[in-house]
């Protein structure tokens, strides 16, 4: 891989042994904590009869049973009073967020300060791998309200020393193309076919 393509080059880089032996620890990790500190999972791998210390590598994720939207939701307000599956204390937590809620009540979710650094290194590697480097403008056609995306875009492209024109959604005028001259646009690729298609119409 190409060191110009590469954010975090030691990680980006690693021999898939390496890779899966790292990803294998996470898995151990990241189990026995929600074990210890979500009282869902803690009642959740009881109720399946799992040892947690049983699932030892990525590939034992997929014996586990699968846990559904409905069941967050059954698990968050209006349903409960509580958000149960909120795994630290409340005065650890940096920022709420929810899902779209396009099937139904949004589904909550609540992020550290090292979760956000963590939503920034990806996108930073999706981006470096992209080409955009310090100097480049970027417009995010993401929405800045409850959803992650956007803001965990900016900063990764703030750490970058990418310029942002923070537009939110992909209804911005024709004349922040021509005025400001971004050099990316990021997006899903639905809203970014929809602005392509507008942009051709308006010329």
């Amino acid at each position: 891989m190409d060191e110009d393509t590469c954010w975090n080059r030691e990680i980006e880089t690693m021999e898939r042994g390496d890779l899966d032996a790292l990803v294998d620890e996470r898995v151990r990790y990241t189990v026995r904590y929600a074990n210890e500190h979500s009282p869902f999972y803690r009642k959740w791998f009881a109720a399946h009869r799992i040892d947690p210390a049983s699932v030892t590598c990525h590939e034992d994720l997929l014996e586990l049973p699968v846990i559904g939207g409905g069941t967050i939701r059954e698990h968050q307000p209006p349903i409960t009073d509580e958000f149960g599956f909120c795994s630290v204390d409340k005065k650890e937590v940096f920022t709420i967020h929810e899902t779209s809620g396009t099937s139904g009540v949004p589904k909550a979710f609540f992020l550290t300060r090292d979760d956000w650094l963590r939503y920034a290194e990806k996108y930073s590697r999706a981006f470096t791998m992209e080409g955009i480097s310090p100097g480049d403008r970027m417009v995010i056609c993401a929405s800045y309200g409850m959803n992650v995306g956007a803001n965990t875009m900016t900063l990764a492209a703030h750490s970058m020393g990418v310029t942002v024109i923070p537009t939110g959604k992909c209804t911005f005028p024709v004349r922040v193309i021509r005025s400001y001259r971004p050099t990316a646009i990021v997006g899903s690729v639905f809203k970014l076919l929809r602005l392509a298609r507008r942009l051709s119409e308006e010329g």
